[in-house]
């Protein structure tokens, strides 16, 4: 599950070569980050097609 979340998330920031603006929390860096109604690193694989996005958040604004 991490290498896939990594490969979605920082990959396509990488083949895009904005890694040094974003694509990882760090300060300074600009972030788009969603919380979910469950942890993928613990439901089956079948459970993943279920889950929901609580909040997302950019620019350090709540926009859902």
């Amino acid at each position: 599950m991490a290498e896939i979340l990594k490969a979605y998330t920082f990959g396509s920031v990488y083949a895009e070569g904005c890694e040094e603006e974003f694509g990882i929390l760090k300060e300074g860096m600009l972030a788009e980050v969603i919380v979910l109604d469950r942890n993928l690193f613990e439901v089956k694989p079948k459970e993943i097609l279920d889950t929901k996005v609580l909040v997302t958040i950019m620019d350090g604004e709540i926009v859902y």
